[in-house]
């Protein structure tokens, strides 16, 4: 199982970033969003073998492919609002969206969907095999995991205020059996005991 663990954005200092993880998720919503410019300095000051994804949320995808690009993202994460409810006018749009995104971002990075609206397991699980993207999900908040063939993609937020023991063993099972897992933490500290729950276990 290959596992790549890491923050939303680099928390503190790069360098001593790097000292602790070998992943980290930008966000394309964040404001300022990252130029261009910067991605690329920020691939440029890592690590070849260091994991960039990329979570952005559903708009125009017309400048995803050189964001992607930039940063060799291995993940581009589609983020839908709590207010993207389950109804087919919001199903066809996220279909349209996946379908109109251009080569070198469909192919080059996995495609992952982040619904934060009220969707149901079984709902997510429909369309993420229509649509062939990756869910990404927070794995304390659904007694299964969730995944597409054997690869998951985990934001892990807890169930309100700091992540527990018990929460974090969640997490550590719901890892298990996969091939692969991105998972994304909000906190280095969360992060780095989630690593050293995994060197215990």
């Amino acid at each position: 199982m290959i596992l790549h663990v890491g923050c939303a954005g680099f928390i503190g200092a790069q360098q001593e970033y790097l000292r602790s993880f070998r992943m980290v998720e930008i966000q394309g919503d964040a404001s300022p969003a990252p130029k261009l410019a910067t991605l690329r300095r920020w691939r440029a000051a890592v690590p070849e073998d260091f994991v960039f994804t990329l979570a952005e949320p559903l708009g125009d995808p017309a400048g995803i492919a050189p964001r992607v690009e930039a940063l060799a993202a291995q993940v581009l994460v589609i983020r839908t609002p709590t207010s993207f409810t389950p109804t087919a006018a919001n199903r066809e749009a996220l279909a349209r969206y996946v379908g109109g995104l251009p080569p070198p971002a469909r192919m080059g990075a996995r495609l992952a969907w982040e619904p934060l609206g009220l969707w149901q397991r079984g709902e997510i699980e429909r369309l993420v095999e229509q649509l062939g993207v990756i869910p990404c999900v927070d794995p304390i908040q659904h007694k299964e995991p969730l995944h597409r063939e054997g690869v998951a993609y985990y934001r892990v937020r807890g169930l309100g205020g700091p992540i527990g023991e018990r929460e974090m063993e969640r997490v550590v099972m719901a890892c298990e059996d996969l091939d692969e897992a991105f998972i994304v933490f909000a906190r280095a500290e969360d992060a780095q005991r989630f690593l050293k729950l995994l060197a215990e276990s």
